[in-house]
C-alpha cells in the first residue's frame, strides 16, 4: 500500500534543513494528483524531494520551489528532486505536470 499526500503544503521561507519530502524503501506511491488541488507545495527546504530506493512512484501537479502561485521563488537550496537507486518513477504525465523552478538543480 502506497500513500496518496495530496494539498500538502511546505510553504516556508525557511523550509526544513534536510529534504521537503522524503520517499525512502516506499514503492507504488503518488504524491500530488490529477486535479490543481491535488497537487504539493514543496519549496524553501535544503532539497525538494528525496527519492531513495523508491520505484514506480507518481509524482505530479507539485509546486517545487515556487509560491503557491507557481510564479515566484521560494528555491529549495540544492535539487528540486533527487533520485537515487529510484527506478520507473514518473515524474509529471500528460496534462499533469510539476512546475519545478528556481532550484539550484531541477532533477538530478
Amino acid at each position: 500500500m502506497g500513500m496518496v499526500p495530496k494539498s500538502w503544503w511546505v510553504p516556508t521561507q525557511r523550509g526544513n534543513t534536510a529534504a521537503g519530502m522524503l520517499l525512502s524503501d516506499a514503492d507504488d506511491n503518488d504524491i500530488g494528483g490529477t486535479t490543481a488541488n491535488e497537487g504539493n507545495l514543496i519549496s524553501g527546504n535544503i532539497r525538494g524531494m528525496n527519492i531513495s530506493n523508491s520505484d514506480s512512484n507518481t509524482i505530479q501537479r507539485n509546486l517545487i520551489g515556487t509560491d503557491v502561485t507557481g510564479l515566484l521563488s521560494i528555491p529549495n537550496t540544492n535539487e528540486g528532486i533527487l533520485l537515487t537507486q529510484a527506478l520507473s518513477n514518473q515524474i509529471g504525465t500528460a496534462g499533469n505536470g510539476n512546475r519545478i523552478a528556481f532550484n539550484s538543480i531541477g532533477i538530478n
